[in-house]
């Protein structure tokens, strides 16, 4: 099975680095397959870690343009994104110095992608591409939750929030299906009553 040579590991963010990254980008790497080990493995894992640690709802391919952008401005700083405001793009370039921390090397990658603007872009759509996965939701083409979609989730909290060491239906004195089952039901024969539709409005 092939494995990264050493002067494209990682750490090693050399040339010869670059040019498989480079690769990567191009979708060459180890021919039809990926390699068991690839360039931008690194960066998509510390791109999932972004909405656990730093915030889930900023979107981070904003992130890292901003962040970039201020971080290689050749005419000294930042230029203010007009759609999101000057305090937004702050703050989301703050995020992007926070992030970037966790990420060694990665300001000695960026830089080499300053003669070729549209690997640059294919670099940061390939991070937020791999390492997002569209909502489940979306992909069975839910348009809004309901009352089952609902029930599960406060099931799978619930159970969480109990402790329990192993998967059951009651937690001390609530039973888990009875609870689904019966809002499901309540919510379902009722739905055309007023405070049905505002409660799942809400």
């Amino acid at each position: 099975m092939p494995t990264a040579s050493a002067d494209v590991h990682p750490q090693g963010h050399g040339e010869n680095h670059f040019r498989a990254l480079l690769k990567s980008l191009d979708g060459t790497t180890g021919g039809r397959k990926r390699k068991r080990s690839d360039p931008l493995d690194t960066y998509t894992s510390a791109a999932r870690f972004f909405p656990l640690n730093f915030d889930p709802f900023v979107d981070f391919r904003s992130v890292l343009r901003n962040g970039i952008s201020a971080e290689y401005e050749e005419q000294g700083g930042p230029r203010y994104d007009q759609e999101i405001g000057a305090d937004a793009e702050a703050y989301e370039i703050q995020l992007y110095n926070d992030w970037v921390k966790t990420v060694p090397g990665f300001s000695d990658v960026i830089i080499k992608f300053e003669t070729d603007p549209d690997a640059l872009d294919e670099f940061i759509d390939a991070m937020t591409r791999r390492a997002t996965k569209p909502p489940k939701g979306r992909i069975h083409g839910l348009q809004e939750p309901n009352i089952r979609n609902i029930m599960y989730a406060a099931v799978q909290i619930y159970f969480i929030l109990s402790n329990e060491e192993s998967r059951t239906t009651v937690t001390g004195t609530v039973d888990l299906t009875d609870m689904y089952y019966t809002v499901v039901d309540m919510i379902e024969r009722k739905s055309d009553e007023r405070w049905v539709k505002d409660l799942m409005q809400f």
